[in-house]
């Protein structure tokens, strides 16, 4: 059953004659199949991959920077991470989830007509938190099919359970609240350690109890020796250099996950860069702030006009 916050948003593109599209697809690495939404706007501008973070799902809490995206005649194709999200049935594992963006590249292409006019058009990747890793790790491969990315707050390497705790406060952030009559305040936060499960689940691969700390473990928070495990293998700080798309790296200045000191650093290493630090937001109220709104699409205009000249950015 969908939650309530989904069935306002398809609502919403119903009232305005906008598509949506469920789909579903294999992940035989993931042991289990995919869900995925493509959403899809009156005109095409060009095509957008969203990637989420950990605890999220293909919708959550993208809702509202989908809604602009739309408005701006952007076509999305989002889909679930493995072993995230209610309708899909993969497992999280390490070895598997770093193919899960370029898979997914290659659904939502064929999905959305492969085709020079929609090549031309620009094609884009927006990846969020541990999506947004996932996505800077595909980029070096993803040169000649996509023309420019937006990485929101991916963090290069994960600390203890102590930097996540103070993140569940952002329901009260004033950025945050307004959209409690959309959500509902307890559905604003991701998969918490065990709050959450329900809507967000988190399906591990394998026991790694014995490697977990022992307060995580308790408390429900076992899937961060995995996101650890993740981050430290894909080595994002000896791979940025090699990135040569156009990247916008956006991150909270309060930000505990993923440090605003991260995105200095890949800005530093990618050299086709722009850095923009959100001061007053943390990592889970970043996503509801305007100027992230603003931000993203100025820079996806921008690339979409310079993809139809065939100019660099």
């Amino acid at each position: 059953m969908d939650l309530a916050f989904e069935q306002a948003f398809f609502s919403w593109l119903s009232e305005r004659g906008l598509g949506v599209k469920e789909i579903s697809y294999c992940r035989e690495v993931g042991g289990g199949m995919v869900h995925a939404y493509r959403l899809t706007p009156k005109l095409r501008k060009g095509l957008i991959l969203f990637v989420h973070g950990a605890g999220n799902d293909a919708l959550f809490p993208q809702v509202h920077l989908f809604k602009r995206l739309l408005l701006r005649d952007f076509e999305i194709f989002s889909f679930d991470l493995d072993g995230q999200g209610r309708k899909s049935t993969t497992v999280f594992s390490i070895e598997g989830l770093t193919g899960a963006v370029e898979q997914a590249l290659d659904v939502a292409l064929a999905e959305c007509g492969e085709s020079v006019s929609m090549l031309n058009k620009g094609v884009h990747v927006i990846g969020a938190s541990l999506g947004g890793a996932l996505t800077l790790k595909s980029l070096p491969g993803l040169s000649h099919r996509v023309s420019s990315a937006v990485i929101l707050a991916a963090p290069m390497s994960l600390g203890s359970l102590w930097n996540a705790l103070p993140e569940a406060l952002a329901v009260f952030h004033p950025s945050v609240y307004k959209h409690w009559t959309t959500y509902k305040p307890w559905q604003l936060t991701p998969s918490f350690g065990v709050f959450g499960r329900e809507r967000y689940p988190v399906r591990l691969d394998g026991d790694i109890y014995g490697s977990t700390p022992a307060v995580e473990r308790i408390l429900g928070f076992t899937y961060l020796t995995h996101i650890r495990r993740l981050l430290n293998s894909l080595e994002l700080d000896k791979m940025a250099s090699s990135i040569q798309l156009p990247v916008l790296l956006i991150y909270g200045g309060l930000d505990r996950l993923a440090p605003a000191a991260h995105g200095r650093y890949l800005h530093g290493m990618i050299q086709r860069s722009k850095f923009v630090c959100l001061k007053r937001h943390g990592h889970f109220s970043m996503p509801f702030s305007e100027r992230l709104l603003d931000e993203i699409v100025t820079w996806l205009d921008l690339s979409s006009r310079e993809a139809a000249s065939g100019e660099c950015l």
